[in-house]
């Protein structure tokens, strides 16, 4: 079993409880879907920023995990460029910059109904495969 399907397995309850669905894997690289339920939208009638934070974060993590780099956010950079409707075609991808031994950089952006809506850059710490 690979890294990315160990870790997508630890995350199941995860994914399905936030209606994420990886829909694109190649090493370095990864894209998601997002299907937020009503809970995940604010007052404002729009998805809350937390849940796009949480696409982005999430898609950045697996595109280093399909690279066989088991690692942990440490930082992150978000500009979000426009709300997110929920009923939107909200889709999630990223891309390694660098991966190192110890640290890790990964670009991420969000895009609703092929607009984008935030851009990301992550910062993550290289740790030893707890996954087994």
């Amino acid at each position: 079993m690979s890294l990315l399907e160990k870790v997508m397995h630890a995350d199941r309850e995860f994914l399905d409880a936030f209606g994420i669905d990886v829909v694109e894997v190649a090493p370095g690289h990864v894209a998601l879907r997002g299907r937020p339920s009503p809970a995940l939208v604010n007052s404002a009638g729009v998805v809350h920023g937390s849940y796009a934070f949480a696409l982005l974060d999430t898609a950045a993590a697996y595109a280093l995990a399909a690279r066989d780099v088991h690692a942990v956010t440490i930082g992150t950079h978000v500009v979000f460029s426009r709300p997110v409707a929920p009923e939107a075609s909200i889709m999630a991808t990223a891309d390694v910059v660098t991966a190192g031994r110890t640290l890790a950089t990964v670009r991420a952006a969000l895009s609703a109904d092929d607009r984008v809506a935030a851009l990301a850059t992550l910062q993550f710490k290289v740790v030893t495969d707890r996954l087994g």
